[in-house]
């Protein structure tokens, strides 16, 4: 299976009040952390689409970033963006990952592949410890309904209407991001 990542890198971080992309996680920054994973995965083509931070994103990683110049309309508007400016032909599936999960990594994503070759989902997620969120798998054929979405959260809504073809994994710690100050102290146990 090829199976494309995007990482969802557009928002401003408002909570934060600083771009969360660039809060180091070690010697990195988070993007780029984020990056790593997703290429060592060994999946597909792995895509950055940035949005309010473009230009200081686009400084610490130098390929396939794509910049969404209407991403104060949400990440519903940004996902329809990325999937209108990817190329998708040769695409079994795409991953949508986040920019902010600390403990994201190759493995989970590739568990997350594996399960969509084993179970024929058309949608896996990830169950946390508390709810159930990204990295989510799309399959191809729901490529049209991701690049329709307008508004929401995200691509909520098509995960709920293919409740009955979706299968997840265990990724306990994804709950654990970097949307407020208090979040940051996560980060000290990686210096």
């Amino acid at each position: 299976m090829n199976i494309g990542i995007i990482i969802l890198a557009a928002g401003n971080s408002s909570r934060l009040g600083r771009p969360k992309q660039l809060l180091k996680r070690g010697e990195v920054s988070m993007i780029q952390y984020i990056h790593q994973e997703c290429v060592n995965s060994k999946l597909g083509p792995v895509y950055i689409i940035t949005g309010a931070y473009h230009e200081v994103i686009s400084k610490e990683i130098k390929s396939n970033i794509i910049e969404n110049k209407n991403w104060k309309n949400g990440m519903a508007t940004t996902i329809s963006f990325a999937m209108r400016n990817i190329n998708t032909l040769s695409l079994d599936g795409i991953i949508l990952a986040l920019s902010d999960q600390v403990y994201l990594s190759s493995s989970i994503l590739q568990e997350i592949a594996q399960e969509a070759r084993n179970s024929k989902s058309k949608i896996v997620n990830c169950q946390y410890q508390n709810g159930m969120g990204p990295p989510t798998y799309f399959d191809k054929s729901l490529f049209v309904e991701l690049e329709q979405l307008t508004e929401g959260d995200g691509a909520k809504s098509i995960v709920k209407k293919y409740n009955n073809y979706k299968s997840s994994i265990q990724f306990p710690l994804g709950d654990i991001d970097l949307d407020v100050e208090s979040d940051l102290d996560v980060l000290k146990s990686f210096e």
